[in-house]
């Protein structure tokens, strides 16, 4: 990684944050780090140290992870986000990830911090790259559109100049083309009123067609009423709110992501929307995979207690609750816990 990364670490152990910092620097992560222990400063920061990545322990004396989760994402919302803490249940670990951090990991496992934050800043990246590739796309396809009709319209007898014209469309053309089909995922960019202005070949072959039977026509005329009414909707919200939006679905037994980005000339104007389409089919089998996995000490008819780090009880399966009704309250001092 050539820049220097900027990292905010909201965390009140010293020992932790050390342990933190020298496992990024044995990972070879040329980087400056800002460590912020209350909510204050951890605002402050934000705005001010203008960090690459947060790093954030969930339990803090007056403060936790999911308070700072939501400010992120409030304030700053492209700023990758990951819970580096010593106890965490499962489905507390879904949440978190559901509620917009890229990952967590467990300060017992701080091995796994360095590959986790390289590849969360890798993916950040890639994201600002791709919309900036839109905007530019989009907009060199408005400007080519425009001068296009006015040459031809204005000059439509100087065979010269209307070839000149054409072989720069084409250039434009190839160049759109070679972007586009360079993702694995289906890229659609639409015009205001849904018109298919550009598409890549993962798109067309979704639909058993080519790409040249798309342009021009409707996208939603391509989709089952059941999927073509949501994604209008979606288009309508992004023109509307200028923001992007995403949408999940399924169709033909595999589940699709759909992001919807505003795209923007160079004043600021939307002129259309980009959607990239992804296959999240197997991502959401290992996800349930997972959570189906995080259910065994529930489900476990054996009483089953967990001891946190600081010597005190972090969790108790329904059984050990059962069959010990006094344990949360007696905690340490219960005959099942004395040695």
């Amino acid at each position: 990684m050539d820049e220097t990364l900027r990292i905010l670490l909201l965390e009140d152990n010293s020992a932790d944050a050390d342990m933190i910092e020298f496992e990024l620097e044995e990972a070879g992560i040329i980087f400056t780090l800002k460590r912020v222990m209350t909510e204050k400063d951890f605002i402050t920061a934000i705005k001010e140290y203008l960090p690459h990545i947060i790093l954030s322990d969930y339990d803090l004396p007056q403060y936790n992870g999911a308070w700072a989760l939501a400010e992120t994402k409030t304030i700053c919302p492209d700023i990758p986000f990951i819970l580096v803490t010593g106890v965490l249940s499962e489905e507390r670990a879904i949440e978190i990830l559901t509620s917009g951090a890229k990952d967590y990991v467990m300060k017992k496992h701080l091995h796994r911090l360095a590959p986790a934050v390289l590849r969360v800043i890798k993916e950040a990246r890639e994201i600002k790259a791709r919309q900036t590739a839109q905007v530019e796309l989009l907009e060199a396809n408005r400007t080519m559109e425009s001068k296009v009709k006015k040459r031809t319209a204005k000059l439509r007898a100087e065979i010269k100049e209307r070839k000149k014209t054409e072989k720069t469309l084409k250039q434009s053309q190839l160049n759109t083309n070679t972007l586009l089909n360079s993702a694995t995922e289906s890229i659609w960019m639409l015009g205001l009123n849904g018109d298919i202005l550009a598409a890549n070949d993962t798109a067309a072959e979704r639909l058993g067609l080519r790409v040249s039977d798309l342009i021009d026509k409707k996208w939603t005329d391509f989709l089952p009423p059941a999927l073509a009414q949501p994604r209008e909707r979606m288009i309508e919200e992004v023109v509307r709110m200028g923001k992007p939006v995403n949408l999940e679905d399924e169709h033909d037994g595999k589940i699709f992501n759909h992001s919807f980005y505003p795209a923007r000339d160079i004043k600021g104007e939307i002129i259309g929307v980009t959607c990239f389409s992804r296959d999240i089919t197997e991502s959401r089998k290992a996800e349930a995979k997972i959570k189906y996995l995080a259910s065994f000490p529930t489900l476990n008819p054996n009483p089953i207690v967990e001891i946190a780090s600081t010597g005190l009880i972090s969790y108790a399966n329904p059984a050990a609750e059962k069959l010990f009704p006094d344990l949360w309250k007696a905690g340490m001092e219960h005959p099942l816990l004395v040695e």
